[in-house]
């Protein structure tokens, strides 16, 4: 009998000290950084443009609204896909963080859940919600990813250098879609 309960302690101490129940959760770890906090300022302007998506990009995330704490992706567009502007969100006095270029991680959360499994490419472009600072200024941010019906959040630190700030965007509202896109991955054609 002594002998079992020896053995299952033995495996619960293996369990524990593998790492396979360890770590801390996000919210361990956020609560040791910094919050980054907008408050932004928007403008509304009436236009007439012709946009075309650039060519090297793919699956751009429409949004419902230019206002990014509210909004939800309605739609996805792809490089060298046309579309008409009627109208243009001027976003200032907040800070905008992009990735600015990729960036490949096998250590994050996973909808909530801890991996350090799979490498994962997170594309030039994505914004980072959620976002708090380390004190060397690294980020740790949610980067979403919607995989047909399913959204997947993933939360991890990413070095400040992956990171671009932009202090002012501006967003296209595309006619045909109904919805919002970063002018960023947009050029104007006659």
């Amino acid at each position: 009998m002594e002998l079992k309960y020896l053995k299952k302690s033995l495996i619960i101490c293996f369990i524990l000290s593998s790492g396979i129940i360890s770590g801390q959760s996000v919210s361990e770890v956020r609560y040791n950084l910094n919050p980054i906090e907008n408050k932004p300022v928007y403008k509304i302007f009436d236009t007439n443009l012709k946009v075309n998506i650039q060519s090297e990009r793919t699956q751009i995330n429409v949004r419902n609204t230019y206002k990014l704490s509210k909004s939800k992706v309605i739609a996805q567009v792809n490089g060298d896909e046309r579309y008409n502007v009627t109208k243009i969100a001027e976003i200032s006095g907040s800070e905008l963080l992009i990735l600015g270029k990729d960036f490949i991680s096998n250590n994050y959360y996973l909808n909530g859940i801890k991996k350090t499994a799979k490498k994962i490419k997170f594309i030039k472009g994505l914004k980072l919600n959620n976002s708090y600072s380390y004190s060397n200024g690294d980020f740790f941010a949610e980067l979403s990813y919607n995989i047909s019906d399913k959204k997947e959040i993933y939360t991890l630190r990413i070095p400040n250098e992956y990171v671009e700030i932009k202090q002012k965007s501006n967003w296209y509202y595309l006619d045909l879609i109904e919805g919002w896109v970063l002018s960023d991955f947009c050029d104007i054609y006659n």
